[in-house]
């Protein structure tokens, strides 16, 4: 199912594995954080990703070759992202970035167009050996996200076509969210019902600010048109 976590195991498999398999797209803006450093050598040891950071930030010129580093300013990510999508969006903070991570497979789409997946995520985080829970899944599975229940703006891996890269215009209310000043958390569930959804409840019962991006993906996965 698509909104399968990354932590399960269908019984599957992929024989062997390309490496550089994933583009994982991290748009990040203002003063690298000091756990940066830990980022780079978890991903390092990942040879299923290459990292595509589009940063206004200065970055280190000693980066694991699977980090490629593209400036890029919130401005320029706008007008990018502006282009991309036919709308006029100007996001004034960091932060608000976070509500187009569903859409980056189209914004970023010239740079990810020989992979086969791309994936959103965050630099707060150590990877690990990804590959060793992705690769059973990635051969019959359109989206894995990190989180059972959501889609986990934190990390989560999408089919590079069409339909899944499209698949964020089926919320009736991702314009709005695109173009609002403030933060709607349309990436993951439109609300804070963490604490309900740990505890059972389906995100689908629930509705906050839009009908987000979990929403979009559990309801495509329910009629069979997402794996």
């Amino acid at each position: 199912e698509a909104e399968r976590s990354a932590d399960q195991d269908n019984g599957g498999g992929v024989a062997s594995m390309m490496e550089k398999t994933i583009a994982l797209i991290i748009p990040y803006f203002g003063v690298l954080p000091d756990w940066f450093s830990y980022f780079a050598k978890s991903v390092a040891h990942s040879p299923i990703l290459d990292v595509f950071l589009f940063t206004d930030a200065q970055v280190g010129p000693t980066l694991p070759e699977n980090i490629k580093v593209h400036p890029c300013s919130l401005v320029e990510f706008g007008a990018l992202a502006s282009r991309a999508l036919s709308l006029p969006v100007s996001p004034t903070y960091p932060f608000k970035v976070c509500d187009f991570k569903p859409a980056f497979g189209e914004i970023f789409h010239e740079h990810i167009r020989d992979y086969e997946f791309w994936a959103f995520g965050d630099i707060d985080l150590v990877y690990g050996d990804v590959a060793a829970f992705l690769q059973p899944l990635l051969s019959n599975t359109d989206v894995i996200s990190c989180r059972k229940g959501w889609i986990s703006g934190s990390f989560c891996v999408l089919r590079n076509c069409k339909e899944v890269n499209s698949l964020y215009s089926r919320s009736g209310d991702w314009k709005r969210a695109f173009l609002s000043s403030d933060s709607q958390l349309f990436d993951e569930m439109g609300g804070f019902f963490y604490p309900e959804v740990l505890k059972g409840a389906d995100v689908l019962s629930l509705r906050g600010t839009v009908d987000s991006f979990t929403h979009v993906v559990k309801r495509a996965a329910k009629e069979g048109s997402l794996r």
